[in-house]
This record gives C-alpha cells, sequence and structure tokens, in this order.
C-alpha cells in the first residue's frame, strides 16, 4: 500500500532588489533613479511582479494588488538600512508599495530542513500562524522563512543564500541592495490524505492488471455514497466515478497506480499496477 505524496518544485538563484539599485537603473547612481521590477514577486505565478506600476507614482489596482505577495520593505531610507520583506504597506513608503495583505511569513523552526523537505506537509506543519505575520524586517543571509501564500493552501520554503545591504557610512555612489535565495512551493490537497500508513488495504484483482480489474467492497463502507478513485504516482486523478460492484474497464497506460475507496467518513486504499 502506497500513499500518495504532494510533492513540492523547487526554483533557484531569484534575486531581490531594493527598487534603487544601481544595476536595475540602467547603473545610476543609488537613489538617482527607481525601477520597481524585481522588488516584488507573485510566489502563484512564480514571477516577478512590480513593487509599483511601471509609471512611478501610479498605484495597481485593487485586483492588481492580489497578485503581489512579496515586496520590498527598507532602505536607506528606513528601516536602518537594512533589507527586510512584506506583503503588506511598507512603512517606509507610506503606503506607495504595497503587496496582497494576505501572504504571511515567519522564519522557518530550527526543526525544518530545507534540504530534506520534499512534500508540502513538510512545509506546511512548519508553518505557525500563530507566529506569522505580513513581514520579515529584516531577512539574513542563510534562514529560511516559509510563508503561506494569500490564506490559500499554497506554501513556500525560501532559502535566503546571499544578503548585500549598503556599507555603514555609504551616501552617494553605484550600489546595490538585494537578496538571493531558492525556494520550494507546493499547493496542499485536504481532499488527498499523505503519510498515513495505516489506511486499510483494498482487494484488488487481478493485480497486476491489463485491461481490467475488480475491487471488493469493504464491508464497513456505505456502497451508496462509495466513491472509487484511481490516481497516478504524482497524485493526479486519472479515473473518479462513483463505486459499483462491476467489473472496471478502463485505458489507463501502464504503470503504477494509487486506488482508493472513500464513503466521506472511511477511506481504503492499495496499489494497482497495469502491464501492457
Amino acid at each position: 500500500m502506497l500513499a500518495i505524496a504532494q510533492s513540492v518544485t523547487e526554483k533557484k538563484a531569484i534575486r531581490f532588489y531594493e527598487h534603487h539599485s544601481s544595476s536595475i537603473n540602467g547603473n545610476k547612481q543609488f537613489g538617482a533613479a527607481a525601477n520597481g521590477s524585481k522588488s516584488g514577486y507573485d510566489f502563484a505565478k512564480h514571477d516577478y511582479y512590480g513593487s509599483y506600476k511601471p509609471v512611478l507614482g501610479e498605484e495597481w489596482t485593487p485586483a492588481e494588488l492580489q497578485n503581489i505577495d512579496m515586496v520590498e520593505h527598507n532602505g536607506k531610507f528606513g528601516n536602518n538600512g537594512l533589507f527586510g520583506i512584506t506583503s503588506g504597506i511598507s512603512s517606509i513608503w507610506g503606503g506607495d508599495i504595497e503587496g496582497n495583505n494576505t501572504t504571511l511569513y515567519m522564519e522557518a523552526p530550527a526543526t525544518f530542513n530545507y534540504t530534506s523537505a520534499t512534500k508540502v506537509t513538510d512545509i506546511k506543519n512548519a508553518f505557525d500562524n500563530t507566529k506569522a505575520s505580513k513581514s520579515i524586517n529584516v531577512i539574513e543571509n542563510g534562514k529560511v522563512y516559509i510563508a503561506r501564500i494569500r490564506n490559500g493552501n499554497q506554501y513556500i520554503a525560501m532559502k535566503v543564500t546571499n544578503v548585500l545591504n549598503l556599507p555603514p557610512n555609504f551616501t552617494m555612489g553605484i550600489a546595490d541592495v538585494y537578496f538571493d535565495f531558492d525556494y520550494k512551493y507546493g499547493t496542499y490537497d485536504p481532499t488527498i490524505v499523505p503519510d498515513i500508513t495505516n489506511l486499510e488495504s483494498l482487494s484488488i484483482v487481478p493485480n497486476p492488471a491489463r485491461n481490467s480489474f475488480k475491487v471488493a467492497l469493504p464491508k464497513k463502507l456505505n456502497a451508496a455514497n462509495t466513491v472509487f478513485t484511481v490516481f497516478n504516482i504524482a497524485g493526479q486523478t486519472v479515473l473518479s466515478q462513483m463505486y459499483q460492484d462491476t467489473q472496471i474497464d478502463h485505458q489507463l497506460p501502464a504503470g503504477n497506480y494509487i486506488v482508493r475507496l472513500s464513503d466521506g467518513t472511511i477511506m481504503y486504499q492499495s496499489r494497482l499496477s497495469i502491464v501492457e
């Protein structure tokens, strides 16, 4: 019997800038120009979303703001020059730079291991709503931060690999402020039960099967409410129907699958192999 794992995906080498940085402002002196294109991030689309519109002074609409999970929250002009992030309104810009106001962040607990986190539940179980907030005031190199995106079921773990702040006595010149990070992400599906090994097994015959097989209905299940579902090894539903005590004909390609029966209260599942 195999439980379904909801795996994470990793993106690497993201660089997040303070918008006065020379590298995104035509190599001008720090503070001489502004470019928010790499100072906002959308964790749903996994791409930059400017911390403000390309035309400086214009604000995002409420619908557009929903796409912004992370904006800069720092700078020479506030926060003692140190780099932070927020999904809310940046405290140093008076509302000119803001995010969706729903994504929550926290520093990962000491027990969380970024390298060994391979399932969404690894991140979800480490996230604590009571300790999370909209802002991380100072991003620190080597630390891991976890987040719940837009109060939904998407979770991320962000590992900071490099931080560059302004020198302590900086006054004027060519300079950058940014941090680099990798992150793992995934969406938790509450309808899938991961990492459970004590689910009752099903009787599937034949197994391995070819073009058809039959699943016996366990006595504890209510036949009228029982749903029959087949998942591939990625956790995707490939076949779903109300259970009928008949032979199941299919066109599934050869491979390994999970067969599940559930009446909404009790759940049974087992591995099924389809051969050519």
